[in-house]
C-alpha cells in the first residue's frame, strides 16, 4: 500500500471523529425514512445518548499528531516525528477510551439493559 493511501485513511478518520457530535441529527432521518425495518435496531437508534462537541476535540489531537509527523518528516527529523506521532496516538487512544467508548456503549447496550431489567421481574 502506498504512503498516500495511509494519509487518505488518516484524514478520513479525522473527519469521521469531527462528525461524531452530529450523529444525533441523522437519527430522526433514518427513523422517518424507514431505512431500517428491524425493531431492535430502531430501539438502538432511538436510545438517548448525547455526543457533545468534546468528542470532536479527540480529532484535533490526532490531526495535530499527523500534521506534526508530516512536518517533521519533511524536515528530515524522523525521531521527533515518530515521537509526536506516538504521543498523539497514545493521547488519542486514552481520550477515546475515556470520552467516546462509554457513549458508544450506552448507544449500543442501553436497549438490551432496559429489556433485561423488565424481564428480570418475570419468572421463567
Amino acid at each position: 500500500m502506498a504512503v498516500g493511501n495511509h494519509w487518505h485513511n488518516s484524514i478520513n478518520s479525522c473527519i469521521l471523529y469531527f462528525c461524531i457530535p452530529y450523529i444525533n441529527f441523522l437519527k430522526q432521518i433514518i427513523i422517518d425514512k424507514v431505512l431500517i425495518k428491524d425493531s431492535f435496531t430502531i430501539g438502538l437508534i432511538k436510545s438517548d445518548v448525547e455526543f457533545t462537541s468534546i468528542t470532536s476535540y479527540i480529532a484535533i489531537i490526532i490531526s495535530a499528531g499527523f500534521l506534526l509527523f508530516f512536518i517533521f518528516t519533511k524536515r528530515k527529523k524522523v525521531p521527533e516525528a515518530f515521537l509526536f506521532l506516538s504521543f498523539s496516538m497514545a493521547l488519542f487512544i486514552f481520550s477515546s477510551i475515556i470520552i467516546l467508548i462509554p457513549r458508544i456503549e450506552r448507544h449500543t447496550q442501553n436497549t438490551l439493559i432496559e429489556f433485561f431489567k423488565k424481564v428480570n421481574d418475570n419468572p421463567c
